[in-house]
């Protein structure tokens, strides 16, 4: 396939891996492989992609090869039924785009960062370099969102159970009683923040049963804490402590 093309296409419009990923929805790993001849065999799905990006045809990533013939008059359900499962999911796939578009959503689709590596309990993701994947921005997600990272673990139910989904803004202002995403003591933790007044930090469990999990940290600790960003859409009463 047209590898060298992609990369000049790349070139000429002066796009990072890392800004073409974002922009087309193909995860970077999958684009870092295919850039670097790693992968000769890439999905459909993926080639519309880049190709809607880029300003191309998918003429220009081909080899020459003619598109298998399709007899007239076979009917889509004929012709969706001769698919493999990567064919029929890419034309579920745009099924569902020009479903929404028609219905009036934004046809200039955008996606986010969603960090995913499995975590301990009360630990999310980590929110830095490439483990993660793109994800659309789809109606539910808060416009201030700047990334998504799933949670495990029980020590923030109910307001956030284990598995789920939350959106981080990291220009947010954290203020007692906030939920955030913070390195602190070692590891990566959502939990709720508090100050004490007295330079104090106290990082929460919501779930009171779990107070195991408390991150706090003295004021004359010398500890150091880094927020990532504050969660959205999560508000929880401070426990008394």
């Amino acid at each position: 396939m047209g590898l060298e093309r992609i990369n000049e296409l790349k070139r000429q419009r002066r796009l990072t891996n890392e800004e073409l990923a974002e922009r087309s929805g193909v995860p970077l790993s999958t684009l870092a492989k295919l850039t670097s001849g790693a992968t000769s065999d890439p999905k459909l799905g993926t080639l519309k992609a880049l190709a809607r990006v880029l300003g191309c045809s998918l003429d220009e990533f081909g080899d020459g090869a003619p598109p298998r013939e399709i007899t007239p008059g076979d009917s889509f359900s004929e012709r969706y039924s001769r698919l493999d499962s990567p064919g029929r999911r890419v034309v579920e796939a745009v099924l569902e785009l020009e479903l929404e578009r028609s219905e009036g959503e934004e046809t200039n689709v955008r996606y986010m960062r969603e960090y995913v590596s499995p975590a301990a309990a009360g630990i999310v993701s980590p929110v830095e370099g490439d483990d993660y994947v793109l994800v659309r921005r789809g109606r539910n997600v808060p416009e201030a969102a700047d990334f998504a990272v799933r949670i495990a673990g029980d020590s923030m139910e109910p307001y956030i159970s284990d598995g789920s989904r939350v959106f981080v803004s990291r220009s947010a202002q954290m203020k007692n009683g906030d939920i955030g995403i913070f390195f602190a003591d070692g590891g990566i933790v959502c939990k709720q923040y508090c100050e004490d007044g007295r330079g104090g930090l106290f990082l929460l469990s919501l779930n009171r049963a779990r107070s195991d999990a408390d991150v706090i940290i003295r004021a004359d600790s010398g500890a150091a804490v880094y927020c990532f960003g504050k969660v959205l859409g999560v508000r929880a009463p401070l426990p008394e402590y």
